[in-house]
């Protein structure tokens, strides 16, 4: 592969810029030049984000505002309706009252309505008897539900449990003209929310009463207090919000909970993401985002396979798929931090030249191709083998000295003097000379391999087809 080759790898990447709580990513493609990475090694492309505002605070800001918006408008909606309700709950309690006191009187003194006008005042009468005298009924009435009873002849209030600041009965008070027309002169039911009465709002429900020929007397009104209605709205209402409240107090903690476990699962994302750009090739996403079902766990499914591409195309060979130069000399540093001391030998094909010149390219890479695969096998268990460059090969012991190794390679050389390679219709036989070099202490790495490199030229040197070690 040549370093003008671009390779356009699928998957998914994340364009992340974090400054003062702002995140950002994004879905997409991955392309590199392969000389980049060897010099520079993956790099994550940054995106800047306009804002100051997290994906947790859009998150919650998304969700929040639209709920208090939801809380303000059913508080409001809540009060009207509890306030209608609560009055059409009123006027037929005050429908109930106005028909009882009609029919009880109408049992109690049977017979028609008379007045009797004095000089000084103005007597009601039902069946003979003075119902401005009697009020133990409407009274009792008044004194076991707070709701008040009149009876009228005409507009007048001849019989009341009303009473003036001084506890007077209003005897002989008129009913609002707006009342007087539409009950006594109208004859309908009516029910008002704002009758005021001696200076005070009340609600009040009146009904025209007739005498037997069926002729209008007047007007019976039932009337309570605004006031106390609006201490029972008050209480209703408030009842209503805290529930409402509560509800929503609820549901913004379900939503915050939710929205820490999305920006749990994105930033596990995007730590595995900047794992890999810092050459980390080898970490992990947890099954905490491999289990998801949503998007984001397609994400992070993406993004492993992502790594898997990664890891081939940025430590693997493209031809041989043994591990390039890069990754080789990156496994040897690994493999000195975890303590081991490991034998290195350099090999090369010997007159590999021959098989382009005479044969073409496409030959030699079949025979490269061979050549690693017989060299990755017998390498499984002692170490790891890179391609080192051209028909250049490394094979690194993990385990075995320098004797021991030069001793395990000869049995290589021997897989490869017996192994034929077919192409093109021709059969073709491969040799291999390597240089061994064993660890010394505290040597630099680049030291041994310059040593084994050195070995590999004295065999190339004698004769090839051989391993020459130091020792």
């Amino acid at each position: 592969m040549t370093p003008a080759h671009e390779i356009t790898c699928a998957g998914v990447f994340f364009c992340v810029n974090i400054n003062k709580n702002m995140l950002f990513y994004k879905v997409g493609y991955l392309r590199w030049r392969p000389e980049s990475l060897y010099d520079e090694g993956m790099k994550i492309v940054k995106v800047d984000k306009k804002g100051k505002e997290s994906l947790y605070t859009t998150i919650l800001v998304m969700t929040m505002i639209p709920l208090l918006i939801f809380g303000v408008f059913a508080t409001i909606f809540i009060s009207f309706r509890v306030g209608d309700t609560k009055k059409a709950q009123i006027a037929e309690k005050l429908k109930d009252i106005a028909i009882t006191v009609e029919n009880a009187y109408d049992v109690m003194y049977p017979g028609d309505y008379q007045v009797l006008k004095m000089k000084k005042s103005t007597t009601l009468y039902k069946g003979g008897e003075s119902i401005s005298a009697d009020t133990a009924l409407i009274d009792r009435i008044k004194s076991e539900s707070d709701i008040d009873v009149s009876f009228f002849f005409a507009d007048i209030r001849l019989a009341t449990t009303l009473t003036d600041e001084n506890g007077e009965r209003l005897y002989e008070s008129a009913a609002a003209d707006t009342v007087a027309n539409d009950v006594f002169i109208g004859q309908k039911d009516m029910f008002y929310d704002n009758v005021t009465i001696d200076d005070d709002l009340f609600f009040a429900y009146y009904m025209p009463i007739y005498n037997n020929d069926g002729t209008c007397f007047g007007m019976i009104g039932v009337a309570t207090p605004v006031e106390s209605f609006d201490k029972a709205a008050l209480i209703s209402i408030l009842q209503t919000v805290v529930i409402l409240v509560l509800f929503m107090i609820v549901t913004a903690v379900i939503i915050v909970r939710s929205s820490s476990k999305i920006m749990m699962v994105i930033m596990k994302i995007l730590e595995f993401l900047r794992d890999l750009s810092n050459d980390k090739l080898d970490a992990r996403l947890e099954d905490i985002v491999l289990n998801r079902k949503d998007e984001l766990g397609e994400i992070g499914l993406a993004s492993s396979k992502l790594q898997v591409s990664l890891k081939k195309l940025i430590e693997r060979d493209a031809l041989t798929g043994l591990f390039n130069r890069r990754a080789g000399e990156k496994k040897l540093d690994g493999l000195l931090s975890d303590g081991i001391s490991p034998t290195i030998s350099i090999g090369d094909i010997d007159f590999f030249k021959k098989f382009n010149d005479n044969f073409g390219h496409e030959c030699g890479d079949v025979v490269l191709k061979e050549v690693a695969k017989c060299l990755n096998d017998a390498m499984k268990g002692q170490g790891f083998a890179a391609r080192w460059g051209g028909e250049e090969f490394l094979l690194v012991f993990e385990k075995l000295n320098e004797k021991d190794a030069a001793a395990y390679i000869e049995g290589i050389l021997d897989t490869l003097r017996n192994m034929t390679i077919e192409y093109d219709g021709n059969i073709h036989f491969v040799t291999m000379t390597f240089g061994v070099a064993g660890r010394k202490d505290n040597e630099k790495i680049s030291e041994q391999i310059r040593r084994a490199d050195a070995m590999l030229y004295e065999g190339k040197e004698t004769g090839r087809n051989r391993v020459i070690h130091c020792i």
